[in-house]
């Protein structure tokens, strides 16, 4: 049932659903639901703590409200032609990835859960020359999951089991491009790197360290914008790139970095309401007493 009515929300426009669903869906999960709106606010105290709860409250306001225009964009995807994304999602410099990967270069792209990601996914296989490989994590939900899963197939994303990328990525003899949102937090039990971003000790998973210097691939950051209702462009630029030290956590150092510095550039497009310090570092128990990393 769930499947069938997302479907059939999935027919009406963008201009109609911006007008009436997104609206609706926006009031109901920041007045109604609450979904998440103290974890989303325990955040943004966090970061912004030289900010008037006022200004901090405008924020989360115009964050639920994007959550609602995301919600009926990516809801809208299946219908959306190829020239829909091309004229929705503007990549600024594209060569810098196809160059790359006319040189034989392997590449890990690295981003946000900022703007729509689904759409920048989307845009990426009609835009970027080389196959796209996405690291995708099953839904607990078997319907959805396999609706979701055949909506990025269907615009040629190659979906890789989270279960699976340590051995597909791990030594990889054949060029890849892996595309990594490594800004929600790890498993608490797993192995991590820690480092700062927007003022926090925060914790990252070791996927995009370990998969770019192990293949010595150069790692790109996409910075996204939203320009408009329904209209984004993304930035690429050089993160890091070999002769890698394989001492220090010099990748995700370099992310953590830009990353806060595109949340701080554009606050209510990133995922405020994920529980991304449920966890400090002194409460991390792989970390040793004397680990300072």
């Amino acid at each position: 049932m769930g499947v069938f009515i997302v479907k059939l929300l999935s027919r009406i426009p963008l201009a109609v659903s911006y007008r009436v669903l997104a609206p609706l869906l926006s009031f109901l999960l920041f007045r109604v639901f609450k979904y998440r709106v103290k974890i989303a606010r325990q955040n943004l105290a966090r970061v912004y703590p030289a900010k008037t709860e006022a200004e901090r409250e405008l924020i989360l306001k115009d964050y639920y409200q994007f959550l609602g225009d995301m919600f009926v964009e990516v809801l809208r995807s299946p219908h959306l032609s190829d020239e829909d994304f091309l004229s929705r999602v503007k990549w600024e410099n594209p060569e810098l990835i196809n160059d790359l990967w006319a040189d034989g270069q392997s590449i890990v792209l690295m981003a946000l859960h900022q703007c729509n990601w689904e759409w920048l996914l989307h845009s990426a296989t009609l835009t970027l020359d080389p196959p796209l490989e996405v690291i995708y994590k099953p839904l607990h939900n078997k319907a959805f999951d396999g609706y979701f899963r055949e909506t990025r197939a269907r615009f040629g994303s190659i979906l890789v089991p989270h279960k699976q990328a340590v051995q597909l990525f791990n030594h990889r003899k054949d060029p890849f491009f892996l595309v990594l949102l490594s800004d929600q937090a790890p498993l608490k039990k797993r192995k991590k790197v820690w480092s700062m971003m927007l003022g926090q000790d925060t914790a990252f998973p070791l996927g995009a360290e370990l998969f770019a210097k192990n293949n010595n691939a150069v790692v790109v950051y996409g910075w996204p914008r939203r320009v408009a209702r329904g209209y984004y462009e993304i930035r690429l630029e050089i993160l890091a790139e070999p002769p890698y030290q394989q001492e220090g956590n010099e990748i995700l150092d370099a992310y953590a970095k830009r990353g806060g510095e595109a949340i701080v550039a554009q606050p209510e497009t990133w995922l405020w309401s994920n529980r991304r310090w449920s966890y400090t570092k002194a409460e991390d128990p792989t970390l040793s007493a004397s680990d300072d990393h």
